[in-house]
């Protein structure tokens, strides 16, 4: 329930109307009388003096009722994506607790339509990602909820571009020459432009700056210097009980106890092993064994190893000091094969939920210096997929998934939408029954590709691409050998 900021008693001397007086127990109450139960309260107002949430509950005689203080800014800027990030997490949890999700959440910022809105928006992109859902549906949602909805125009914006979607939408979005945007809504008739009622809400908002309402900022934050290293600078930082969410998850996937009895979890990937001298018996071994070729060769970049969960609602990566960030990312399920004279209804399905995945990432250069640096995630094994234990299984196996649903899907629906980008839709011409989302892959925090593997008969292709940067993008420093047999696992 998106909503304006209550008030505590103490305003009341300020508010002539008796009718405008409300404090958080008359909105619990008020609520209540509607049957509709508060679990859940969430307060992105960067002050602490609109009301005490103590007294408050005090006065319903202490309800189970949950409060989250998120301080969002809201002046000048839109949400961060790590508060972003901190209040989607929290209305999740909301709905995945038995004893919470048939109750309601008091969701709110100061007016209860910009920072609030934002927040919304954000939840339906990602807790509804499975129905298909858009910023421009999302949006409409949540006006039609709370009229007129977001009202700053740079919040809309922001929303398109952290999403990787356009604003140029409608029945045509296809077509260049007609600039079909999503309109920003007037600002409400009550809220006017009155500088003086600007100044005093950033006066109440402790530290902030009393920039003129619906304003973007003067700068924009300079942009992050592109480290593959740095998973901070790679992804969002995400809450505490968050991570260690993320991280139980991927341990239990791998049937790891995460080193809990060393008190902290660690890391659960597997670790590489140096070629020394004595591990060359291990390679005649597995010769005599009959699997000539029984190894798969390829370069070791020189790159930063990751672990990748893709949840339904979100995309995370870990390094090896298990830090988690998440990233907003599109892994979408393959589909399958239509009959004959038949259309599928779009090229890919679904969202990919409890998949794992293990690579590298890497910084490419092109070696013509036409196109700037790109950060690419290359995959070379593949743990889950959608909930479907793969570490028990042949290597290669593991390996053939990662192309047939981790890489394919995201192709395909590329192409689908490359192709009718600046054309108009025309619905029987196109392969498909449904448009192109209005997605772009390319402002995604980083590219993904299967990393190419030989049969160890073959190793020459790698010495070719290991002593050419330029063939591969990114400087490398050795040969990996992978068993093609060899199963996964986690701790290794």
């Amino acid at each position: 329930m998106p909503l304006h900021v209550p008030l505590s008693r103490k305003f009341d001397s300020q508010i002539q109307s008796v009718s405008g007086r409300w404090t958080l127990a008359d909105a619990i109450r008020q609520f209540r009388g509607y049957g509709m139960e508060v679990a859940t309260i969430i307060d992105l107002t960067k002050s602490h003096n609109y009301y005490d949430v103590g007294r408050e509950l005090e006065e319903l005689n202490y309800p189970q009722i949950r409060y989250y203080k998120i301080e969002c800014r809201g002046r000048g800027e839109s949400p961060k994506p790590s508060e972003v990030n901190e209040a989607v997490w929290h209305i999740y949890m909301h709905q995945m607790d038995p004893d919470t999700r048939d109750k309601y959440i008091l969701l709110h910022c100061t007016h209860g339509y910009n920072r609030t809105g934002f927040v919304a928006v954000a939840a339906l992109m990602r807790l509804r990602r499975d129905r298909g859902m858009s910023v421009r549906r999302a949006l409409q949602r949540f006006a039609g909820s709370r009229p007129p909805g977001i009202y700053k125009d740079h919040y809309i914006n922001d929303l398109f571009k952290y999403y990787h979607e356009t604003r140029r939408v409608g029945t045509r979005a296809w077509n260049r020459n007609l600039d079909v945007r999503f309109l920003t809504p007037a600002v409400p008739a009550w809220k006017g432009n009155d500088d003086a009622e600007d100044a005093a809400d950033a006066a109440n908002e402790e530290g902030g700056a009393a920039n003129e309402e619906g304003k973007a900022p003067a700068e924009a934050p300079a942009a992050p210097v592109i480290n593959h290293e740095d998973i901070w600078s790679i992804g969002e930082k995400v809450c505490n009980d968050e991570a260690s969410f993320v991280k139980q998850q991927v341990c239990n996937l791998l049937s790891f106890d995460g080193g809990s009895g060393r008190g902290q979890m660690r890391f659960p990937g597997m670790q590489p092993v140096s070629l020394a001298l004595e591990r060359l018996p291990d390679l005649m071994n597995n010769r005599r064994a009959g699997a000539v070729w029984g190894y798969w060769a390829t370069w070791k970049a020189d790159g930063t190893r990751y672990m990748v969960l893709i949840l339904q609602h979100g995309t995370y990566i870990m390094d090896r000091s298990f830090n988690v960030v998440r990233c907003e990312m599109r892994f979408q399920c393959g589909t399958k094969r239509p009959p004959p004279g038949a259309k599928l209804h779009y090229p890919v399905g679904k969202p990919h939920d409890l998949t794992l995945l293990d690579g590298e990432m890497v910084l490419d250069h092109d070696p013509d210096g036409k196109v700037p640096p790109r950060l690419r995630y290359l995959i070379y094994d593949c743990c889950m997929i959608n909930a479907i234990p793969l570490v028990a299984k042949p290597w290669k196996e593991r390996y053939r998934g990662i192309e047939s649903d981790i890489i394919n899907p995201r192709l395909a629906e590329r192409e689908y939408i490359e192709k009718w980008r600046g054309r108009t839709w025309d619905p029987q011409r196109a392969e498909y029954l449904a448009p192109p989302l209005n997605y772009d892959y390319n402002a995604e925090p980083f590219s993904v590709r299967r990393k190419p593997f030989w049969t160890v008969g073959q190793i020459d292709k790698v010495f070719e691409r290991f002593h050419d940067p330029s063939k591969i993008g990114h400087e490398s420093d050795g040969v990996i050998l992978q068993g093609a047999s060899y199963g996964g696992g986690g701790g290794g």
